[in-house]
C-alpha cells in the first residue's frame, strides 16, 4: 500500500467516525431539546431549569461520554476498513472481467485526485456530474462494506444458533429458557436485517455522494472528502433506528 493511500485511509476513517459521533450527538440533542420544550409548555419544567438541563446534557454528560469511546470505535473501524479493502480488490478484479474499460475507470476513479487534476486544468464539473462521479467511484466500496457486514451478520446468527443449541442440550443450565429454535423465524429475521442493511448502505451512499459532490464544487479535493464523510455520517444517523448490529431475534 502506498503511503499516500495509507494516509488517505486514516484520514477518511477518522473523519467518518468523527462525523458519525457528531451527527448522532446533534440528532439526540435535537430530540432532547424538543422533549424539554414540551415539558416546559406543560408546566413540568421552568425555562431556567430547561436551560440548565440542556447545558448539563451537552457539556457534562453526553458530549464527553460519546468521545470517550472514539478511540475504540476508530480501531474497530480501521480494521473493518482493511477488510473492506481486500473485498474491494476482489470486486475490482471481477469488474475488470465483466465491464468495459470506460465503465471500469468510473468505478475505480479516485475523486480526490480527479478533482485536484481538474482544478489545475481549470475545469469545473456541474453538481450532478460531481455527485454521479462520487456515486460511481464509491459503489464498489459500499458494496464491499455491505458484504463485510453481511458476513458479520451471518456469523452472529451462526454463533447465536450454536449457543442456543448447546443450551438446549443442557436442560438444567441457568441460561436455558426452554424456548425452541424455529428455522422459519430465524430465516425471516435474517432476511429482514439483511434487507435493512442493504437499504442502509444505499442511503449512506446517496447522502455521501451528495455531500461529496457539493464539497467538490466548493473546494475540490479536500472539500470532497469532508462533504463525503459528513454525508455518510448523516446517512448513518438517519438509518441508526434500524439497529442493525443486534443479531439475536428481537
Amino acid at each position: 500500500m502506498k503511503p499516500t493511500n495509507l494516509v488517505k485511509g486514516i484520514v477518511r476513517v477518522t473523519m467518518q467516525q468523527g462525523a458519525t459521533i457528531f451527527s448522532g450527538f446533534m440528532s439526540d440533542q435535537l430530540k432532547e431539546d424538543m422533549s424539554r420544550d414540551e415539558r416546559v409548555q406543560k408546566g413540568q419544567l421552568t425555562a431556567r431549569e430547561a436551560d440548565d438541563e440542556a447545558e448539563a446534557w451537552s457539556d457534562d454528560r453526553e458530549w464527553s461520554k460519546r468521545w470517550e469511546v472514539f478511540p475504540a470505535k476508530l480501531i474497530t473501524a480501521y480494521m473493518k476498513y482493511h477488510a473492506t479493502t481486500l473485498i474491494m480488490r476482489l470486486y475490482e478484479h471481477l469488474a475488470s472481467r465483466s465491464f468495459t474499460l470506460v465503465q471500469l475507470d468510473k468505478l475505480t476513479l479516485d475523486p480526490f485526485s480527479a478533482a485536484k487534476r481538474r482544478q489545475k486544468q481549470g475545469e469545473s464539473p456541474s453538481l450532478m456530474e460531481s455527485v454521479r462521479e462520487a456515486w460511481d467511484a464509491n459503489l464498489i466500496a459500499y458494496l464491499a462494506d455491505y458484504s463485510l457486514h453481511q458476513i458479520i451478520l451471518a456469523a452472529g446468527y451462526y454463533a447465536y444458533i450454536r449457543q442456543r443449541r448447546q443450551q438446549q442440550k443442557r436442560p438444567n443450565s441457568p441460561n436455558n429458557d426452554g424456548a425452541e429454535l424455529y428455522a422459519g423465524s430465524l430465516a425471516l429475521s435474517f432476511l429482514k436485517k439483511s434487507t435493512l442493511l442493504a437499504i442502509s448502505r444505499a442511503v449512506c451512499l446517496s447522502f455521501a455522494s451528495l455531500g461529496g459532490g457539493i464539497g467538490n464544487i466548493i473546494y475540490p479535493g479536500w472539500g470532497y472528502m469532508f462533504g463525503f464523510n459528513m454525508g455518510d455520517g448523516f446517512g448513518a444517523t438517519v438509518v441508526d433506528e434500524f439497529d442493525l448490529n443486534e443479531t439475536p431475534l428481537q
